[in-house]
């Protein structure tokens, strides 16, 4: 019977590794490595099928996000406006989103709001309040009175550029526009305009100037008819911005935009800060700053929402022209303090 020899451990696995090398060689010699797939293989493209394309933001968005309107009663329902893209509705809190203006004379949009005592009830004033060269215009304002699936042109064409949408808490039908009005040159369809009859009459409450607009109006939620206007005189040109300019500045209403204030205690004052503050005519726009603001008239009050005209005239640098035929625009009810 033969005799089994059994090697010592540190022989045999000496020799397991000298195995392990020959092995590794012979797979790197040319003659006996394994063939490869070619790397053309054919791709099955049934494993797509799958897929879903999703945004993934933000180079795929519909441009500067404006405004969100959101229904306070139920935060999942929320109104997304884009300055080039239209408007986006949620009813999932964000997880998926619907173009909802899609088909209007407009996608830019300056500005949206929503009831909330009838969250159906959405404004949209068309026309984004930036300033800069791509800054598109719009055609007015727009309401749908059911969600977002239908809207109905509201008036306020040539606004051009809408700033905000105010809506009162109470009534629905009482709505205020800030209408910033054309970026690149004068008009005189801007200021603040106000319905009370849900947008099928529009009275203009606040006027500065053909050169002037309102870019923003609040309320003070303990009484909705206390109002804050913000003036913003501006323009653009092809080699330059004006951003801002003497007609300028903040007003205040007590009674519902049928009067305004000027509000200057404690504001900065300057030749770049608003003239409304003293009530005093100046040129509205220079070719280059700084413009001059004079003193001079101490009450300018007009009625009817139409402005005046009150002050000297402005000083203006050597070979500027002035287009604003003499002397600037003031706003109704406007007497300094």
């Amino acid at each position: 019977m033969p005799i089994e020899r059994r090697l010592p451990p540190r022989r045999l696995a000496s020799r397991a590794l000298a195995l392990a090398l020959l092995l590794a060689a012979a797979s790197a010699a040319p003659g006996l490595a394994q063939p490869r797939p070619p790397a053309t293989a054919p791709f099955d493209v049934g494993l797509l099928e799958s897929l879903e394309y999703r945004n993934i933001g933000p180079a795929t968005t519909g441009g500067r996000i404006v405004e969100f309107a959101v229904v306070e009663a139920d935060p999942k329902i929320a109104y997304a406006a884009t300055a080039s893209g239209g408007a986006f509705k949620t009813v999932n809190g964000g997880a998926s989103w619907e173009p909802v203006f899609d088909r209007e004379t407009s996608v830019s949009i300056g500005a949206i709001a929503l009831s909330q005592t009838n969250p159906n009830i959405v404004w949209i004033g068309t026309g984004e309040a930036n300033q800069v060269r791509s800054s598109s215009w719009g055609d007015g304002v727009y309401k749908s009175e059911d969600g977002g699936r239908s809207w109905q042109h509201m008036g306020l064409q040539k606004s051009q550029h809408v700033g905000r949408v105010l809506i009162h808490p109470d009534d629905p039908d009482i709505v205020y526009i800030a209408a910033l009005g054309a970026l690149w040159g004068a008009n005189e369809e801007r200021g603040l305009y106000k319905t009370t009859d849900g947008g099928k009459t529009w009275e203009r409450v606040l006027f500065v100037s053909k050169y002037t607009g309102v870019v923003d109006v609040a309320m003070d939620p303990r009484d909705p008819e206390v109002l804050y206007a913000a003036a913003f005189q501006r323009e653009r040109r092809y080699y330059s911005f004006l951003g801002g300019g003497p007609e300028g500045g903040l007003f205040k209403s007590t009674d519902g935009g049928k009067t305004w204030q000027p509000l200057t205690n404690g504001l900065a004052q300057g030749p770049w800060v608003a003239s409304a503050s003293r009530c005093a005519g100046a040129s509205p726009i220079a070719s280059t700053p700084p413009w001059s603001v004079p003193t001079g008239a101490s009450s300018c009050r007009t009625t009817g929402g139409q402005a005046g005209r009150s002050g000297p005239t402005g000083s203006r640098p050597t070979g500027t022209t002035d287009r604003s035929s003499a002397t600037r625009r003031t706003p109704t009810g406007c007497s300094s303090r």
